[in-house]
This record gives structure tokens, C-alpha cells and sequence, in this order.
């Protein structure tokens, strides 16, 4: 008889050890599950709406030089050219994936981006975005005339042909937008201007989705001294 309830003892003891030490490695571990919550607001924000025409004709270039030349006098017609050239580019920004914030992962793979450009590029200047980054080395800004000359036959050629291995992990905390393009003729044409954009939500409500911890502190305690009582219950 006594062997029997040091058997039902010994059993008791290993199985609270051994469910107590499941508990704690659950907890330690910090499982997370997906809320998911649909939230009514009053106003929302509208996101930066970015318009860069990529068409040769979607824009009078004998005004926009006309406008460069109030703000840079001595801007030729062929630098006017280069500069627009340039900037409807995208800077050379065009080729990297956009991301919300600047973490870590989004610099590793810029810097790394920035290797590649030095390898193919081998001028002996950096880009306008390039120097606050850390690890890069100083080196003087490029001229613009030399980035804009070369801008198709580098950027356009060779990296966007390139294969990138690299990806960007998004930020914790973003927002995802989902857009819905409607299009319609108008009753008549608009006074001074080419075209009409107008940007709205459909609802004033978006989806809130979070990551929360399955064990908090107060389920921690109770599933301990759940697994104790359990075991110690059946001991006595």
C-alpha cells in the first residue's frame, strides 16, 4: 500500500514540474494571436497623393521651363531638360521598394542599394540621400549634369534589370491603404485645367488588426496555480 501512494505521490510531483515547466516555456516564448477590429471614426486622414507624370505629353515643357527660369536665371534649355528628366525619375528612388518609416531593415537594404550604385557608378561622388546614412563613406554630391547624362543608361538599364535579392521587412506600426480607381466622363470641361482628381473614402471606418500576447501576467499566475492545485488535489 505504501508503495502505491509513493507511485500516486511521485506521479503528482513530476506531472506539476513538467506541466509548470510547459507553462513557463509558453509564457517566455510570448505566443500572439491576430485581433482583428473594425473601428468607426468621425475623420481619417487621407494618404500623400504623389503625381509623376511619366509620359512625354502629360505636361507643357514650355511653361515648366518657363517656371525654372524664374527660380534659376541661367538654366539653359538642354540643363532644363536634364533636370526635369531627373526628377520625373524619381531621383533614382523609383527602383527601391516604399516604406513608411525608416527602420532598420529599410537602411540595410538602401546602404546595400547604395553598393550596388558604387559598383556600377564608379564616380567618386554619392547621391543627395546618401550621406546621413551610417557606414557610408563621405564622399561629395554628384553633379546633377553627370546624374541626369547618365541617369538611363545606369539606373534605368542596369538596375532594373538587376535581380534583388534583398527584402524589406515592413514596419511594425503602418498603415495599408486598399485603392479603388473610378473613372468618369464630365458633363464639361474643366476651366484652366487638363485634368479633375478627387480623392475620398468610401466609409469612415478602417481595420485595426494588432498582434497580442495569448499569456498576460495575471493568466501566467493562474495557470501556475491551476497546474499546483490540479496535482496537489489529487496528491492529498
Amino acid at each position: 500500500m505504501k508503495v502505491f501512494w509513493w507511485l500516486v505521490v511521485v506521479t503528482c510531483v513530476v506531472g506539476g514540474t513538467v506541466t509548470t515547466a510547459l507553462v513557463v516555456i509558453e509564457y517566455v516564448n510570448g505566443p500572439t494571436a491576430t485581433s482583428t477590429t473594425i473601428r468607426l471614426v468621425t475623420t481619417l486622414k487621407l494618404p500623400a497623393v504623389t503625381i509623376c507624370p511619366k509620359v512625354p505629353d502629360a505636361f507643357n515643357f514650355t511653361e515648366l521651363f518657363g517656371d525654372m527660369r524664374t527660380f534659376l536665371p541661367n538654366i539653359s534649355e538642354s540643363g532644363a531638360r536634364d533636370l526635369a528628366r531627373y526628377w520625373l525619375g524619381g531621383n533614382g528612388l523609383e527602383n527601391m521598394d516604399g516604406l513608411s518609416d525608416f527602420n532598420r531593415s529599410y537602411l540595410d537594404v538602401l546602404a546595400e542599394q547604395y553598393r550596388i550604385w558604387s559598383k556600377v557608378r564608379p564616380y567618386n561622388c554619392t547621391l543627395v540621400y546618401m550621406p546621413q546614412l551610417p557606414g557610408i563613406p563621405k564622399l561629395p554630391i554628384c553633379d546633377m549634369t553627370m546624374i541626369a547624362k547618365n541617369y538611363y543608361d545606369v539606373v534605368q538599364l542596369v538596375l532594373s534589370g538587376a535581380k534583388v535579392a534583398q527584402e524589406c521587412v515592413p514596419g511594425c506600426k503602418r498603415w495599408d491603404y486598399q485603392v479603388s480607381l473610378q473613372q468618369t466622363a464630365a458633363l464639361q470641361p474643366f476651366k484652366d485645367y487638363a485634368f479633375n482628381l478627387e480623392a475620398s473614402f468610401n466609409d469612415l471606418q478602417y481595420e485595426d488588426m494588432r498582434e497580442v500576447l495569448t499569456t498576460t501576467v495575471p493568466g501566467f499566475m493562474s495557470q501556475i496555480g491551476g497546474q499546483f492545485g490540479f496535482f496537489l488535489a489529487h496528491s492529498a
